[in-house]
């Protein structure tokens, strides 16, 4: 089960705007990192539901992991870069 999480990207005057879906996912699951050009987003999900009725159960879960790269032109490796999980 591959994850491939949708990304916004946003240029801005002098920085850019990296807005990424990832339901499920807990903070502690994700890693962002930049260097050599290149924003990346990597993270692992593991979740699980249960449903249960008169006749039956039901568990579906949805797991794996993903990495994703964006290369932001113009954007050092001194740059400052500031994350925010919501």
């Amino acid at each position: 089960n591959e994850l491939w999480p949708e990304v916004d990207i946003e240029e801005r005057d002098n920085s850019y705007l990296v807005k990424a879906n990832l339901p499920g996912l807990e903070a502690k699951d994700l890693n962002v990192s930049f260097g050599d050009g290149l924003l990346t987003l990597a993270g692992e999900l593991s979740t699980e539901h249960n449903e249960k009725d008169k006749t039956f159960i039901c568990t579906e879960r949805t797991y794996g992991s993903f990495s994703r790269q964006f290369r932001l032109e113009g954007v050092s490796e001194d740059a400052k870069i500031n994350a925010k999980f919501k």
